[in-house]
């Protein structure tokens, strides 16, 4: 069976679909606990296969976060910069950047991005998405290691490898989908009209300490959407080939 193709729309997105504002790009998840989870199409179509495969190898996949829209991102930005204390400094800024994107700076915008685990592995216990659960003797090794070796086949590939880079640090839950998240990436190499559109935004939805952000997007934009894995040609390859 071929990887599903990327249709024109989807190919190209607005401004504010990349920014999270327009939701028009995604659709809920057949299967997933809750239609709030939603995904792009050709990702949706990529996502069950690997599920499926997944499930025939024991392993049962399912999504904990994918698309987030500007408002929820900016919550989840409110919620950490609102513990900060002042002087707010730029060290201070980026701890919280580590973890958490700006709002308008998500790759969870796109639709191309998921945050997965195994529900039946938990045994009961709570999903803390930290890098723990996914280590070696963590309840997400199995699964994990299965899509090490496998997602890439799917399309699939890790953004966020490195602890010691400058932009955001390793997650093992996060996945992306190269044959799409690829075409978006080069529209943050001359971010102009992300960043026109974040000026407008961050002041419509009362961006949290947007004061202290202004003057420094495009070094943020810089060192967060730039600094990310590269994409390997096998899941890059895969919406062109049979499986």
């Amino acid at each position: 069976m071929s990887s599903p193709m990327p249709t024109d729309a989807q190919s190209n997105l607005t401004t504010a679909q990349l920014c999270g504002v327009d939701s028009g790009h995604v659709q809920s998840v057949p299967g997933e606990a809750s239609p709030l989870i939603r995904l792009q199409p050709a990702v949706v179509q990529a996502y069950q296969r690997m599920q499926a495969a997944a499930a025939d190898a024991g392993i049962t996949l399912r999504i904990a976060s994918g698309f987030r829209s500007f408002e929820r991102q900016a919550a989840i930005w409110a919620s950490k910069f609102d513990q900060l204390r002042p002087p707010i400094t730029a060290d201070e800024l980026h701890k919280v950047l580590r973890w958490s994107a700006l709002p308008g700076l998500s790759r969870h915008h796109w639709g191309t991005e998921f945050d997965c685990y195994d529900p039946v592995a938990l045994r009961g216990e709570s999903l803390q998405l930290e890098p723990w659960e996914y280590a070696s003797s963590g309840p997400m090794a199995e699964l994990f290691n299965w899509l090490s070796t496998h997602a890439h086949s799917f399309g699939f590939y890790r953004p966020y490898l490195s602890d010691d880079g400058p932009g955001v640090a390793a997650e093992p839950w996060h996945w992306s989908f190269a044959p799409l998240a690829s075409l978006y990436q080069h529209h943050y190499d001359k971010p102009q009209a992300i960043l026109d559109a974040l000026e407008v935004h961050y002041r419509d939805f009362d961006v949290a300490g947007r004061e202290h952000l202004n003057h420094q997007l495009e070094s943020l934009v810089e060192r967060y959407m730039g600094s990310v894995a590269t994409i390997p040609e096998a899941a890059l390859g895969a919406a062109s080939r049979g499986t």
